[in-house]
């Protein structure tokens, strides 16, 4: 029996590429970096400095830090506002939270733009609890952490947590923390196709997820 459902954001409940995209590519105009820029669709969900690296190839240190600076200034004002809520996002997290399911996100993203996010999207009242990797200090280093974090400050057990993502990261994290990971397939991160991290069942969309989450809930049919 479920009670508690971890939702990474980019790519599961919202589409972040229009904003990504277009703050990284002021970066590039700031910083005068003439690197050509590969599709960064595929490329989301680390932290935007790992982003640039994967999308530019290999860059010293200090421009790097350029980037991710512009990005970051870029982005915190005005690329945020781009993000879209994927398509049934509100009506799912609403569904789960009348079945008596506590939502959370936990995501890499830094705290301010993810509040904003959900705020803008409607999305942060069908929310329990908010976790980034910038909600403590320092840090957290990874998705595992942040996933850890989130059971410890709210209690949660993992054989009573489900995670809902669509990387690879988040697959380890679920995996790392005795959780079952459902693997969105609309998402950039092909959590779908890995072989790394168990995989309890996998959804196309958002509106496939809350009658499998009510299924799974049903003591007579059991989980999977």
């Amino acid at each position: 029996m479920f009670d508690a459902i971890l939702f990474d954001l980019d790519g599961t409940l919202v589409d972040s590429v229009p904003g990504i995209e277009y703050s990284m590519r002021c970066a590039l105009t700031a910083t005068g970096v003439r690197e050509t820029m590969r599709d960064v669709r595929a490329l989301l969900g680390p932290p935007i400095r790992v982003v640039f690296e994967r999308a530019l190839g290999p860059l010293p240190a200090a421009i790097l830090d350029d980037l991710e600076r512009e990005f970051r200034a870029s982005y915190d004002e005005v690329g945020w506002q781009r993000t879209q809520a994927c398509e049934r996002a509100a009506s799912t997290l609403g569904g789960l939270s009348s079945l008596g399911v506590r939502n959370f996100v936990v995501t890499n993203k830094p705290k301010a733009p993810t509040e904003k996010i959900l705020a803008r999207l409607r999305l942060d009242g069908f929310c329990s609890g908010v976790v980034c990797r910038d909600s403590v200090s320092p840090p957290l280093a990874s998705k595992s952490d942040v996933v850890r974090h989130t059971m410890q400050k709210f209690a949660l057990l993992g054989s009573e947590t489900l995670v809902v993502g669509d990387s690879v990261d988040d697959a380890r994290a679920a995996q790392a923390c005795g959780m079952r990971f459902v693997a969105m397939s609309q998402g950039y991160g092909g959590a779908h196709c890995q072989s790394e991290a168990p995989v309890a069942a996998v959804c196309a969309a958002l509106s496939e997820l809350l009658p499998l989450v009510a299924t799974w809930r049903q003591p007579s049919r059991g989980e999977p």
